[in-house]
């Protein structure tokens, strides 16, 4: 972690891509995810917020990791055979990298996934939905004004011709738990991890690879 922070905080894109290659071949993506990225980001976040670090290292870091995450994620076979799962982030939505992560997780366990990016208007994606007809839709919240906004989505999924899971995560839902009584869905978890095995568990009677 530290090396990683110490060559994106000088912005050094040669270096940080080294490490990354070294450490994806030594690790898995839980690991490389939950105990590199993640914990780089957050002490990235925190260097911002005490000023330490400038606004513009902070979106460098964030936008080198985003792309090697879309690199990781294009990296996997599409299972046209395979359930299939919208992920994004909700309204006014953000902080992608841990949506982007997640869709990488499912990818890579045999999931059809279309990743479809931060701050999504909730009216274009039911339609979208109405059409893909996906098994599954995955939004993330960091905010508890983004989390409310998702509270009538799984209502709107009902209405259409065909059944569609809603699954929710992210922040916003892990700092105030009330919040997952009030949003009608699917909690996936606090983690990662958490979030897949949901996953799973909710299309386990769908064909995933």
């Amino acid at each position: 972690v530290n090396l990683l922070y110490q060559a994106l905080t000088r912005h050094d894109e040669q270096q940080a891509g080294e490490l990354i290659l070294r450490m994806h071949t030594s690790f898995d993506l839980y690991t490389l995810f939950g105990r590199v990225f993640v914990p780089t980001l957050v002490k990235i976040g925190e260097g911002w917020y005490r000023g330490e670090l400038s606004v513009s290292t902070e979106h460098f870091a964030s936008a080198y990791l985003r792309g090697k995450l879309l690199t990781l994620l294009q990296a996997y076979p599409i299972r046209r055979s395979a359930a299939q799962i919208l992920v994004g982030c909700g309204p006014d939505e953000q902080h992608e990298i841990g949506s982007l992560m997640l869709a990488v997780l499912l990818r890579s366990n045999g999931f059809r996934v279309e990743y479809l990016g931060p701050d999504i208007p909730l009216d274009d994606l039911v339609e979208y939905v109405a059409d893909e007809r996906p098994n599954m839709v995955i939004l993330s919240a960091t905010t508890e004004n983004t989390a409310r906004q998702l509270n009538n989505f799984q209502a709107r999924l009902n209405r259409l011709r065909h059944p569609v899971i809603f699954g929710f995560g992210g922040g916003a839902f892990s700092t105030n738990k009330a919040l997952r009584r009030e949003i009608a869905g699917e909690f996936l978890g606090e983690t990662l991890d958490e979030s897949l095995n949901t996953t799973r568990e909710l299309l386990s009677g769908k064909m995933a690879g």
